[in-house]
């Protein structure tokens, strides 16, 4: 009552800064209790034929797709050590679809429209395929500027970077290489892609959920534009077997391990 009582006595302007202040407190407090339900690896064979995987499927969330390092084709990474991360991305809108995102994706890989690396070389040698990408960037940016292009590929100062999509200059050498050719093929058949959706969809949320999964892989590991996450939000993935507090890149995948290692291809 003492409280109720201050608080009429405030000024308005005093008033508005209360009510300001509870209500970015209260959407840190529901962003620290964000839910989400994993849909674990799928590789390309897991979507064949299969008409729940059609386009336009309502589907919003957020995906990491990447690469397995297993020996086997189209199966499915033993534990965390096994999976090459290479994006993460989101589709926000309610009405989205993140398995026509998949399909786009995979049509920009085949059709150069990302960068390629040696994924089996770059990951012997941990190598920080971000920094490697952003570093290309600014090179062939500043070449720009002299009607130039960057480097010819591949070049030792950007490790194991194959092809960089800078435009069609760069399309014979795409599509007439015998190494990049080789690896586009690998990259197909260890392609695999995990997703996550959101307990209660949320546009806001989504968005604040890829930065965290960003974050979390580290940005300097991924093609992906690097992005801030914020350092309030918490997230839980919910599994029968019991919820898991995702605070490291290890614990997305806890919840797959044991479908991980009882299953060849996707689950």
């Amino acid at each position: 009552m003492y409280f109720l009582v201050k608080l009429l006595n405030f000024s308005d302007g005093m008033k508005n800064m209360y009510f300001f202040t509870t209500k970015i407190l209260l959407n840190l407090y529901i962003l620290a209790i964000m839910k989400i339900n994993q849909i674990c690896f799928k590789t390309l064979k897991d979507f064949d034929s299969n008409s729940k995987y059609r386009k336009s499927t309502k589907n919003p969330g957020v995906y990491i797709w990447g690469f397995s390092l297993e020996k086997d084709e189209y199966t499915i990474p033993s534990n965390h050590n096994m999976f090459f991360p290479y994006y993460v991305g989101k589709v926000e809108r309610e009405n989205g679809c993140m398995f026509d995102r998949t399909q786009n994706h995979l049509a920009q890989l085949m059709g150069g429209n990302y960068p390629i690396f040696d994924i089996l070389a770059s990951s012997t040698m941990s190598s920080p395929i971000g920094v490697i990408h952003k570093s290309y960037q600014k090179v062939s940016k500043k070449a720009k500027t002299t009607a130039g292009i960057g480097p010819a590929l591949p070049d030792p100062s950007f490790a194991n970077l194959l092809h960089f999509p800078e435009g069609v200059h760069r399309m014979h050498h795409f599509t007439a290489d015998t190494d990049i050719k080789s690896q586009l093929e690998w990259m197909l058949k260890h392609f695999c892609i995990m997703y996550l959706k959101l307990e209660k969809y949320n546009k806001k949320d989504i968005i604040e959920l890829e930065k965290y999964i960003g974050n979390l892989i580290n940005y300097d590991f991924l093609i992906t534009k690097r992005l801030q996450a914020n350092p309030n939000l918490k997230v839980t993935i919910l599994n029968s077997s019991g919820n898991i507090n995702v605070v490291k890149k290890e614990d997305l995948f806890l919840g797959c391990r044991g479908q991980m290692l009882s299953s060849k291809f996707g689950i």
